[in-house]
C-alpha cells in the first residue's frame, strides 16, 4: 500500500537511491531475489526524509514485505536521551568557554610577570588538551585515559588513577589508571582504608579541594596501604556527584607543580562529566539492543552478534529458530494486546531455558544462539523449549541445528530456519485437515 506516490513503481529502482553510510553496499535487488531479510536506509526523493526500509520474504510464493519507517519514528524512543546528551554537551561547552574566557582575561592582566604568564599559559594549554581529549574521542574510556596521561605528564608523576568508592564493601576501586605508556596501569587495584582513616579522608574531601601528602612513609597505616604500589607521595582531589563524594583522582609521586592546585582542582569537572556521559552512552547502547515488549535482546543486538561470529570459527555451537503459530489470527480475533501477551509469554519461556543468548528478531520470530555448548546439553534445551510451550499450550514451530566445528554461522542459521519452516508447514497442513 502506498500513500506517497500517485503511481506505483518498481522496488528495484531503489538501487538508484543514494544510501546512507554503512548501507552503501546493500544490493536490494539481489537481496530480494535471494529472499533475504535486511535493512537499508536512504533519503526519500518524495518526502526528503531519511527512511529506513525493512524487507523480508513472506514465504508465500515469492512475495516480499517492505516496510518504510521515517528516521524520527525509528529512533523516537531514543530522542529524549539524545536531547539530554546534547544538552549536557552544550552546558559543558558553555562552561568551558566561560572558563577559558576568564583564563584569557587573566593572562592578559599578568603581562608584568613573564614567569606567571608562562605558568598560566601552561595551565590553559593543559586544560585545553583535557577538553580536546574528551571532545574528540567518542570512546569515553579512551578519552579518560588520555586525560589521565595529560595530567600525569603535567605533574611529572609516576602514576595516576581514578578511584571510585564502593559504599557497600567500603573500599576504593582503581577504575581508570595510567603509568608511562600503560593505559591500564593499576586498574582493578583496591585501596581499603581502616575506618579511622576512611573517616579522616571523607572529612578532608568535604573541606578541601586538593589533598597533598608529601611523605606517606611517616604514617604507618598509610605506608602499609600504598607500599605495594611504591608510592611515596600522593596528590589527590575528590570527585563529587550531586554534592556527594564518589571517589578521587590520585597523582602518585608527583615531581613538579605540586603547589599548583588550578589544574587538579579543575579535573573533577572533566572526569565527573565524562563518567556521566559514559553512563548515558551505555544506557543508550543498552536501549538500542533491548526489545521493549519482551525485555530480551532485539534484532540490533542479534545482527551485532552475527557480525562478530562471522569472523570467528565457532566450536560446539547450536542454533534454535522459533516462530509463533497463529499470531495473526489472535491479533485479528482478540486484538493486538492479546497477541502481545502471547509474544511475551513465549519470550519468557525462551529466556527461562536460554537466558543469555535469546533474541527477538521479528514480530513473532525468535533465535537462540548457544556457543560452546555440548550437543547433549543443546538437545536438552531444545527438548525443554518444546515441552514448556506445549505445557503452556502455545503453538510454536521450532527448528534447530548444531555443529561441532562451525565455519559459517549463517549456514547454521539457515539449517535451523529450514527445519523450523518444515514444522511450520506441518502446522498449516494440520489446520487444513
Amino acid at each position: 500500500m502506498d500513500q506517497w506516490h500517485k503511481e506505483l513503481g518498481n522496488a528495484y529502482a531503489m538501487e538508484k537511491r543514494k544510501c546512507l553510510k554503512d548501507y552503501e553496499n546493500v544490493d536490494l535487488k539481489e537481496e530480494t531475489k535471494a529472499q533475504k531479510t535486511g535493512v537499508i536506509a536512504f533519503q526519500s526523493q518524495t518526502t526528503g526524509q531519511i527512511l529506513y526500509m525493512y524487507y523480508m520474504p513472506l514465504q508465500v510464493f515469492d512475495w516480499e514485505l517492505e516496510t518504510f519507517v521515517p528516521e524520527e519514528a525509528a529512533f523516537k524512543k531514543l530522542n529524549s536521551l539524545k536531547q539530554s546528551l546534547i544538552l549536557v554537551a552544550i552546558i559543558e561547552i558553555a562552561l568551558l568557554c566561560v572558563y577559558f574566557a576568564g583564563n584569557i582575561y587573566s593572562i592578559r592582566k599578568l603581562t608584568e610577570s613573564k614567569k606567571e604568564t608562562e605558568k598560566q599559559l601552561h595551565i590553559s594549554d593543559t586544560l585545553l588538551q583535557c577538553a580536546t581529549a574528551l571532545s574528540i574521542n567518542q570512546d569515553k574510556d579512551q578519552a579518560i585515559s588520555r586525560l589521565l596521561q595529560i595530567i600525569m605528564e603535567y605533574f611529572k608523576a609516576d602514576r595516576i588513577g581514578i578511584f571510585l568508592y564502593d559504599p557497600v564493601r567500603k573500599f576504593y576501586l582503581n577504575k581508570y589508571g595510567y603509568a608511562g605508556t600503560n593505559m591500564q596501569s593499576g586498574i582493578g587495584d583496591i585501596l581499603e582504608f581502616p575506618d579511622r582513616l576512611l573517616s579522616k579522608i571523607e572529612k578532608v574531601f568535604e573541606t578541601s579541594q586538593v589533598c597533598y601528602i608529601s611523605d606517606i612513609e611517616s604514617d604507618i597505616e598509610l605506608d602499609k596501604i600504598w607500599k605495594a604500589r611504591e608510592t611515596h607521595s600522593v596528590l589527590a582531589v575528590p570527585l563529587k556527584k550531586n554534592g556527594q563524594s564518589i571517589g578521587f583522582v590520585c597523582v602518585e609521586n608527583a615531581r613538579a607543580r605540586v603547589e599548583d592546585v588550578t589544574v587538579l582542582s579543575t579535573i573533577p569537572f572533566f572526569v565527573v562529566n565524562s563518567l556521566i556521559a559514559k553512563e548515558q552512552q551505555e544506557q543508550l547502547q543498552f536501549m538500542s539492543y533491548w526489545d521493549s515488549l519482551t525485555s530480551m535482546y532485539n534484532r540490533n543486538k542479534y545482527m551485532q552478534v552475527i557480525e562478530k561470529y562471522q569472523s570467528q570459527k565457532l566450536n560446539k555451537v547450536g542454533v534454535i529458530y522459533l516462530d509463533l503459530n497463529g499470531l495473526k489470527v489472535i491479533d485479528d480475533r482478540d486484538g493486538h494486546e492479546a497477541g502481545d501477551k502471547l509474544i511475551c509469554k513465549a519470550a519468557q519461556i525462551i529466556c527461562e531455558v536460554c537466558p543469555e543468548n535469546a533474541y527477538r528478531i521479528g514480530g513473532d520470530e525468535f533465535v537462540v544462539i548457544e556457543p560452546e555448548q555440548r550437543q547433549e546439553e543443546f538437545k536438552r534445551k531444545v527438548t525443554a523449549l518444546q515441552e514448556k510451550v506445549r505445557q503452556e499450550k502455545i503453538s510454536v514451530s521450532i527448528g534447530s541445528a548444531w555443529e561441532e566445528h562451525c565455519q559459517d554461522i549463517n549456514h547454521l542459521l539457515k539449517e535451523a530456519d529450514k527445519f523450523m519452516y518444515a514444522e511450520k508447514q506441518k502446522y498449516y497442513k494440520s489446520k487444513e485437515d
